[in-house]
């Protein structure tokens, strides 16, 4: 029986079968990466195209390395097991990866650049190459501190590209453009007086007024990150205080068939010094009895069981944007102009400034490495209080 083909080369009858590998931009708009694969019937095409995914997912397509390909690969077989790293620190790495060279809206990409060489040979990308990218990310409003982050993770790549002989690292000579000094950005943005006084006394006009009270009620009186309020457990909070030990963060788990993959899991803390006791208010401790009631008769309700105190309907991790959403229609409905989660953390440290809490105090509420970082990011002085400093300048000259 005669092989199937579907086309003559030089005379001779292949199979010839097209697949889509990829996506690039072309002229500014996405278009399909297509290859065709020759064989002496369908079989052999087919088996053709699995050896070359086969050598796409370990790093190597053809007789061609392609920088994407290689950094997707090292960084499922490598870098996601860098037990040098914190959890959460590789999870923002990748993120941050994605984010640039992966997006999942081509239309915000934060560099067509970074989309083009995704799929371009390693030898064709240079220093100039890389340094391009950064420029237009900054040129496109992506904040320093994310540059810096790819910077970090082009040069890990690219000291392994250098020993394993596939190339030579060109990160050396790259920069990181300067950060643009914005009078506007340089206010911390705190809730009011006001304003905190309308979030906490208006919880029976929220859709579901339990579901999110607990963890707005202890991002107030805490100043705790969002991702350590996610991982407390009902044993973190005693009538000692709240005990911080881990944080909720996003975990790379490689590559799975083809895309980078990640899940919400427990993890170590973001430094050392985060791990700490906060005492609180004996309001938290009522709130959280509130709570406790509420999201128990929720588990019976719905048939699953945590420790966690902050879970879905379902007793799952929030996903933060879904997280951020409904907490931005309950700010919406009384009247608040919205703002992150982390603003509270914000407007407790500048309580503890305002309310005469010595700095190196603060430091250890808030679980900063460094007296330096609470001063510079978290010392929010209020407008009175620099008016009056103004006024003692006169009063030491006329005394």
């Amino acid at each position: 029986m005669a092989k199937k083909t579907n086309c003559v080369i030089n005379g001779k009858p292949y199979y010839r079968l097209t697949k889509t590998i990829g996506r690039k931009l072309v002229n500014g708009e996405e278009v399909a990466v297509r290859k065709s694969f020759y064989g002496s019937c369908k079989a052999d095409a087919e088996a053709k195209y699995q050896a070359y995914l086969d050598k796409k997912n370990a790093g190597i397509e053809t007789k061609t390395q392609y920088f994407g390909v290689l950094a997707d690969g090292w960084i499922s077989e490598f870098f996601v097991n860098d037990g040098s790293l914190k959890d959460s620190t590789k999870a923002r790495y990748v993120a941050a990866w994605n984010r640039t060279f992966k997006p999942k809206n081509v239309k915000k990409a934060r560099s067509k650049q970074a989309l083009e060489i995704y799929h371009s040979s390693l030898d064709t990308i240079t220093a100039k190459t890389l340094q391009s990218i950064y420029n237009e990310m900054a040129k496109n409003g992506v904040p320093v501190s994310e540059i810096k982050t790819i910077h970090k993770i082009m040069k890990k790549f690219y000291r392994y590209i250098e020993y394993e002989g596939l190339g030579r690292d060109v990160t050396g000579p790259l920069t990181i453009p300067k950060e643009k000094v914005n009078a506007a950005d340089s206010e911390i943005r705190v809730w009011t007086d006001e304003e905190i006084k309308t979030i906490l006394n208006n919880f029976d006009k929220a859709d579901n007024r339990f579901r999110h009270r607990f963890l707005i009620v202890l991002a107030y009186y805490t100043g705790c990150r969002k991702s350590e309020l996610l991982a407390l457990t009902y044993d973190d909070i005693t009538e000692d205080g709240v005990r911080i030990t881990k944080t909720l963060a996003e975990v790379s788990d490689g590559l799975v068939n083809g895309k980078m993959k990640t899940h919400l899991a427990v993890t170590d803390p973001k430094t050392r010094k985060s791990v700490r006791t906060i005492p609180v208010d004996p309001v938290v401790l009522e709130e959280l009895k509130l709570h406790k009631k509420w999201h128990k008769a929720e588990q019976l309700k719905n048939g699953y069981r945590s420790n966690y105190i902050f879970t879905t309907d379902s007793g799952e991790f929030y996903n933060n944007k879904n997280l951020d959403v409904a907490i931005f229609r309950y700010y919406k409905k009384i009247g608040v102009e919205p703002k992150t989660m982390h603003t509270y953390r914000h407007t407790y440290a500048s309580n503890l400034c305002r309310f005469g809490v010595p700095i190196q105090t603060a430091c250890v509420l808030l679980g900063h490495d460094s007296i330096e970082t609470t001063a510079r990011f978290y010392v929010n002085v209020a407008e009175d209080s620099k008016r009056n400093a103004a006024m003692l300048l006169r009063k030491a000259v006329e005394a």
